[in-house]
């Protein structure tokens, strides 16, 4: 290792926030909340409903502001930068697209965000030409958004918040209404995000796309943090999924169901299993007077 440390782009500290006027710790929301967002990071943010999710996520783009602690993004207060401004630096797409939509064609709702940021009609056909390919969108590009299937929706919406070129991705509930095609295009590109220096932050129940994508997972429950670790840690430890009304991703449960038949127990995606099974079944036929799991 050099012994450089990159600052992370995102810092939440001490964050506590609660909905009205009263200051009493009613409608307390999350509570003292710290975590750190680092360039190259999937963080997937996983708990019940009410445990908090969204809105720390809104806090991180500044939607929202602390009522105590303080959010730096690339070391500036947020409570100080005005949110058009912070949308440079973190891009949010919301769990229903339609909140998002507005313009009369795909392409023009994507161009949306680099022509308001100031960039030239150049640039800024590129960076839609971009995003278009990248989520397969050029056979709509010239559709009214709202004429679309949910799916598709959800991937123009994406589109828009790609082409401003932000830090970090916050993604409410991304897979929510998507098909098998649109689920593998939107994880190749949060893959290809944290690989050119990015982060992405997930907000999911989808335990199997968290388990198959993120690279660190961070449990919330009523309004605070109770676990923050490496995904493998976190989304094969059946006990503290248990605890905190969360199940295993469906091809972890099932390779813990095969353990006793020696099964590797902590693999997070299909093609793992496929790996460990084919493992598996030649060690158990290489030698004598044994069967197949």
């Amino acid at each position: 290792m050099s012994g450089t440390h990159r600052v992370p782009i995102v810092q939440v500290q001490s964050v506590s926030y609660h909905y009205g006027s009263t200051g009493d710790g009613a409608g307390r929301a999350i509570s003292d909340v710290t975590l750190e967002i680092g360039h190259g990071e999937l963080i997937a943010l996983v708990g019940q409903n009410g445990s908090g999710k969204s809105t720390l996520a809104r806090h991180v783009n500044g939607l929202l502001k602390p009522c105590s602690g303080r959010v730096l993004v690339h070391g500036v207060d947020t409570r100080e930068v005005p949110i058009h401004r912070l949308a440079r630096y973190v891009g949010y797409a919301f769990q229903n697209p339609d909140d998002q939509l507005f313009a009369a064609t795909v392409v023009e709702d994507i161009s949306f965000g680099p022509r308001n940021v100031g960039h030239d009609p150049a640039e800024v056909e590129r960076r839609a030409g971009m995003v278009i390919e990248q989520l397969g969108l050029g056979g709509v590009a010239g559709h009214h958004p709202f004429l679309l299937n949910r799916s598709t929706r959800r991937l123009v919406a994406l589109a828009g918040v790609l082409a401003l070129t932000p830090d970090v991705l916050v993604l409410d509930e991304p897979t929510d209404g998507l098909d098998a095609w649109a689920v593998d295009r939107v994880q190749a590109v949060v893959r290809h995000h944290v690989a050119d220096g990015g982060a992405v932050l997930l907000i999911s129940h989808d335990m199997g796309f968290v388990a198959a994508t993120a690279n660190r997972v961070v449990i919330l429950r009523g309004g605070r943090v109770v676990a923050d670790g490496p995904t493998r840690t976190v989304m094969t430890d059946l006990s503290l999924l248990t605890a905190n009304n969360l199940a295993l991703p469906p091809v972890t449960r099932l390779a813990q169901a095969l353990a006793p038949r020696g099964m590797r127990p902590d693999v997070l995606n299909p093609e793992e299993f496929c790996d460990a099974y084919a493992a598996l079944w030649r060690a158990r036929h290489l030698l004598p007077g044994t069967s197949g799991p």
